[in-house]
């Protein structure tokens, strides 16, 4: 039966290619939550936010594990800059929507970026501390 072995085989290949999108998918009931959360609740803070929050709270009570989302996590990181596309589209296309706000949106992007760049560096180093320390 060499037709079901290589159809075995071929089904084995795929399946390292679909974890990503299951663990991608995994991450979806925590931004929905977190968006119908924010939703009834009348919250000021965006519901993908709060999904993040969610997702902290199940990690840290070990009712889901980090290997869980991790290649799917990764992916998504890697293709980060995709998801900026379309807006950086829309700017172009159609600069009157800034109108006189483009400066300060500007200053607010130039100073949540060096924000995000010293807490990053910030919590990578406490977390290389603790690390270290361990060993």
């Amino acid at each position: 039966m060499p037709w079901l072995a290589s159809g075995y085989v071929r089904a084995m290949t795929l399946a390292p290619r679909l974890r990503p999108l299951l663990q991608i998918a995994a991450l979806l009931p925590f931004w929905a939550a977190g968006a119908a959360l924010a939703a009834a609740l009348h919250l000021p803070v965006p519901g993908p936010v709060l999904g993040l929050g969610l997702l902290l709270a199940a990690l840290q009570l070990g009712l889901v594990r980090p290997a869980w989302f991790e290649e799917g996590a990764s992916w998504l990181i890697r293709h980060m800059l995709l998801f900026f596309v379309p807006a950086a589209v829309g700017v172009v296309a159609y600069p009157a929507l800034l109108g006189g706000e483009g400066l300060r949106i500007l200053a607010v992007v130039a100073v949540s970026t060096v924000a995000v760049m010293v807490a990053t560096g910030a919590a990578a180093e406490a977390v290389a501390r603790r690390r270290s320390a361990r060993r």
